[in-house]
């Protein structure tokens, strides 16, 4: 029980680090960057929103239990209920928050047409609600994955089927058809690759370990070595992507992946290198990071508010394209942390809320017959 704990507690770190991530690269998305800050953006988005799926196919692992059966602990329906309900259920009140500030504050209804109006119901892109787009295709995801793991029951088939599906979903966003399909299908069947990749990655490391018992192979293969291994391959990769190939950022929201081989090395080494780092002592005890981590879902809906309200216009006031990267870099940093300040306590309001009616309804449950 106490490895669990711990095991849950550095993947809360991870998580944390990662939505950390997603404000500083929306920061540097939506102001004057310098050649500097436009380099940190695309490193930061040649990895980031992968790292969330290979982090929850780590946490279906460890909450469905080491055997890789998750029909054998809930039901599918069970399953897609809860996730609706852990996912879906937020989205629609981030949606609902969203409409209230387009109204209010753009004097836009996003409901101004037919075809928005059935998008958004069906959950289609792109909508007024794109921001958003990472819930849904999470959710669809997330049930494939249930459905392939507890039919599926060898390794090489669920491995072969994961990379087919993932392919599949590529080639389905780069056709018109895409804008059409419910619930980020596309998005949902190539995630399906990295979701695979998080529910696997403990049980491929633990034989390599077992089958490589080398003193060699035991220092490539400790946590140390795996970090080298993955700052190696991320910095390499990534230079080849934005430097040789002179490349731009790679964008999971519609799947623009101009060079799938390189996206997969810096999205695979790159989630390596912040889960590694979540594991050292001193970032896994690290409160903030963690609180971030659990709060990772409401901190991804509601920062996008601060974000528009303040600090988009805050840096046009203070940054310009040709201000030098030794005054901007402060200024980004500045901008990062009253993000995060300010998204702080929307977070708790949030969660403060979700509690009670939590409570509320697991006492209705409790006591049925009151």
């Amino acid at each position: 029980m106490a490895q669990e704990k711990e095991r849950i507690g550095w993947m809360d770190t991870a998580r944390g680090i990662a939505m950390l991530l997603v404000l500083l690269g929306h920061i540097l998305e939506h102001v004057p960057c310098t050649a500097e800050g436009q380099l940190v953006h695309d490193l930061i988005y040649s990895f980031h929103m992968s790292l969330f799926f290979i982090l929850s196919g780590m946490l279906l692992r460890a909450s469905e239990g080491e055997s890789g059966r998750p029909g054998s602990r809930t039901s599918f329906l069970r399953f897609v209920m809860r996730k609706a309900r852990t996912i879906l259920l937020p989205y629609a009140v981030f949606c609902f928050l969203m409409t209230l500030w387009d109204v209010f504050h753009d004097r836009y209804l996003p409901f101004s047409s037919l075809a928005e109006t059935l998008r958004i119901l069906f959950l289609m892109r792109p909508t007024a609600f794109q921001w958003y787009w990472f819930l849904p295709a999470m959710f669809t995801a997330q049930c494939l994955f249930y459905l392939l793991i507890k039919y599926v029951r060898r390794w090489p088939f669920r491995l072969l089927l994961c990379l087919l599906l993932g392919g599949c979903g590529l080639l389905l966003s780069k056709s018109p058809v895409s804008y059409w399909l419910p619930l980020h299908l596309d998005i949902a069947l190539f995630s399906l690759i990295f979701l695979y990749a998080g529910f696997s990655a403990r049980t491929c490391l633990a034989v390599l370990r077992r089958k490589l018992s080398r003193p060699l192979f035991r220092r490539i293969l400790s946590r140390r070595g795996l970090l080298i291994m993955s700052l190696f391959v991320f910095s390499v990769s990534n230079f080849i992507f934005l430097f040789v190939l002179k490349e731009y950022a790679q964008y999971y929201y519609n799947l623009d992946v101009r060079c799938l081989p390189l996206f997969a090395a810096t999205s695979l080494s790159g989630s390596a290198i912040v889960i590694l780092l979540s594991k050292i002592p001193f970032l896994a005890r690290s409160r903030v990071l963690r609180w971030y981590g659990r709060n990772s879902l409401s901190c991804f809906g509601l920062h996008y508010f601060p974000h528009w309200a303040l600090i988009i216009d805050l840096a046009y006031l203070l940054l310009s394209e040709t201000t030098p990267w030794y005054a901007a870099w402060p200024v980004f940093l500045l901008l990062f942390l009253v993000l995060a300040l300010l998204t702080a306590p929307l977070m708790y309001i949030y969660t403060q809320v979700t509690a009670r009616r939590r409570n509320s309804r697991r006492t209705a449950e409790s006591n049925p017959d009151t």
